[in-house]
């Protein structure tokens, strides 16, 4: 760990509850004498960027003497601190208290009290089928049974078997579906495309006979992560689709019990903002105000399981699907106005947010402002994201935003702007495995016709996009960018957003 930036990253990241709790936690003298640490806190909740020096100078020479030791107390209280606040906040961490509190019953002779908390906690898991909360209870009432000669912590053969076969089946599932689902990621970041290699990869994937819709599951959690495969698979093809259809189904299944919403309730939460994303991608504009509405709903019910800033989230993050909405709908009426908005909060939200979050954000607002024919606004979104963020954050977004930032030089006819620009972003696109064959033939495009009209080459490369999906599969809804509309938009010189509105309303969605 890295303590001064650490430290300083996680101090500001706490909300206004969290760094009250802190405070009181260290005040209480309940974790020893902590005056050096509580100072050190409240000394840096007041920086707006870590200067180490300010610091020394603020706090005593005691301090400042073993100014290392401290950061890195710090640092130990504050997760000591958040310990004890969510220690009971979702299923897990109330299982493990009363595993926690059978355990040590356990170790004081109390056998009898310890199996009623034992008990307590294996009902829990039972009830939210949380398997390995249940394999870790079985390896501790193995333990016990062997230490133990009272009666009522004897248990049949049969009993011990039946319990071993479930666990060990549940186990199995959970872990080979993840797996399954971590393999398909790598296939997809290996090949950066969609390409009948990766293809032939996935396929090889979907024939497990445990995403078999016919195979009966032990486990709820693996029903979920079934579906979610095919989600995934849909997703990365580009059938959005289907993919809206899995997440109907995945939200269905996790409705049909509140046992099993608060079982995975960030998955829910996950689930609905997956739907509301898919559901844009389709064109099916008639159901985002209540996906919306009811995503929003979900993500404030976070608060009872995490600690979670949901106010950036909910306006910011959710409400961008609504943006993408009427960018793809070129709705000039509603469209501007909630941009406006959300420049807003995101620029007073931007300094909690992570870099991977404030990369997305500006490449959207900077593809907006180009719908909307406004460049220089566009321009600064896009040389914001470029210029303030590392390649480390948002690698989509960082691609597809100098591939956008290219094709606004290109209308601006910056010939020499336009070619030193096309060598480092194939360089760029290449190393990172975003270099598909419609990027190839886009720089070649904007390099070769970038002083002349260039309408045969137009309509060459619109009949290349017409084929080819723009880039990687792995872009992700936010870096979609309409390339064909651009082109055709050119070609009969219409204005960007009309070309794309009368494209989808052909669709009929």
């Amino acid at each position: 760990m890295k303590p001064a930036p650490d430290l300083f990253n996680l101090v500001h990241s706490l909300d206004k509850f969290e760094k009250r709790y802190v405070t009181l936690f260290l005040s209480s003298g309940f974790y020893r004498n902590n005056k050096s640490s509580l100072a050190l806190f409240r000394a840096i909740s007041r920086q707006k960027e870590f200067d180490e020096t300010a610091l020394k100078k603020q706090l005593g020479r005691s301090v400042t003497a073993r100014f290392s030791a401290e950061k890195n107390k710090l640092f130990d209280l504050i997760l000591e601190s958040m310990f004890f606040l969510y220690r009971d906040s979702s299923p897990e961490r109330k299982i493990v208290r009363e595993r926690l509190r059978a355990w040590f019953l356990f170790q004081k002779g109390l056998k009898q009290a310890g199996w009623k908390y034992f008990h307590r906690a294996v009902r829990l898991a039972e009830s939210y089928e949380i398997t390995p909360q249940l394999a870790m209870l079985a390896y501790q009432q193995n333990q016990e049974v062997r230490l133990s000669a009272a009666e009522d912590a004897l248990f049949s053969s049969a009993e011990f078997h039946r319990r071993d076969e479930r666990l060990t089946r549940g186990l199995s599932e959970d872990l080979v579906l993840h797996t399954l689902f971590t393999e398909m990621i790598q296939v997809q970041k290996h090949h950066g495309e969609y390409t009948p290699a990766a293809e032939k990869e996935f396929r090889a994937i979907l024939r497990h006979p445990l995403l078999k819709p016919s195979r009966k599951l032990i486990s709820f959690s693996a029903q979920m992560s079934r579906i979610e495969i095919r989600s995934l698979y849909y997703s990365m093809r580009g059938d959005h689709d289907k993919a809206y259809e899995c997440f109907v189904e995945l939200i269905a299944a996790m409705e049909t019990s509140e046992t099993y919403i608060h079982r995975m309730y960030v998955r829910y939460v996950n689930a609905l903002s997956n739907q509301l994303m898919h559901a844009v991608l389709s064109h099916r504009y008639e159901v985002v105000p209540g996906l919306v509405e009811k995503t929003m709903e979900a993500n404030r019910g976070i608060l009872d399981y995490f600690s979670y800033d949901i106010v950036y989230n909910e306006i910011i993050g959710i409400r961008l699907f609504e943006l993408v909405a009427y960018k793809n709908r070129a709705d000039t009426a509603k469209g501007p106005a909630m941009m406006e908005y959300l420049e807003k909060m995101f620029a007073r939200y931007r300094p909690q947010m992570r870099d991977t979050l404030v990369v997305g954000y500006l490449f959207l607002f900077g593809v907006y402002h180009f719908y909307l024919g406004d460049r220089k606004k566009a321009l600064l979104h896009l040389n914001d994201l470029v210029d303030s963020t590392g390649m480390e954050a948002g690698l989509n977004f960082q691609c597809m935003a100098r591939l956008v930032r290219l094709v606004i030089f290109y209308e601006l006819g910056d010939a020499e702007l336009v070619n030193s620009q096309c060598q480092s972003v194939q360089r760029l696109l290449r190393k990172h495995g975003r270099l598909g064959a419609f990027e190839q033939a886009l720089l070649v495009f904007l390099r070769k016709t970038v002083t002349q009209s260039g309408r045969p080459a137009t309509q060459k490369l619109l009949s290349l996009a017409h084929r080819l999906a723009p880039g990687s599969y792995s872009y992700g809804a936010w870096s979609d960018f309409e390339f064909g509309s651009w082109l055709k938009s050119r070609i009969e010189k219409r204005p960007l957003r009309e070309l794309i509105a009368a494209r989808l309303k052909g669709k009929g969605k």
